[in-house]
């Protein structure tokens, strides 16, 4: 999974989602961190509605998430290599990774 500061909200849930399969690895920058709350609108039976936020998240075993996603493998973003060069120094990372997998 590539991540950069960019990555919020629902790469970071999803990045967490897959951090399950032990062939799952993170590479790039920490997330942004907005993945620290979640929330659930509940429609009432009179027509109105409750909005219910949770301010700590907690996977299915029960271990408090954090707000932001570390990376397992540092890729800092370069775009101004990347202008340079034509080649992302991000994605160049990802797929030696991806090559390891085989």
């Amino acid at each position: 999974m590539l991540v950069d500061t960019d990555s919020a909200s629902g790469a970071e849930f999803m990045t967490r989602d897959l951090l399950v399969r032990p062939e799952t690895v993170v590479l790039g920058e920490t997330t942004a961190g907005l993945a620290d709350t979640s929330s659930h609108l509940i429609l009432l039976d009179d027509g109105s509605a409750l909005w219910v936020t949770a301010a700590q998240i907690q996977s299915q075993s029960g271990q408090v998430l954090g707000s932001r996603v570390q990376p397992d493998v540092p890729a800092p973003r370069d775009d101004a290599a990347w202008v340079r060069t034509g080649e992302d120094p991000q994605l160049a990372a990802a797929l030696r990774e991806l090559g390891k997998l085989r």
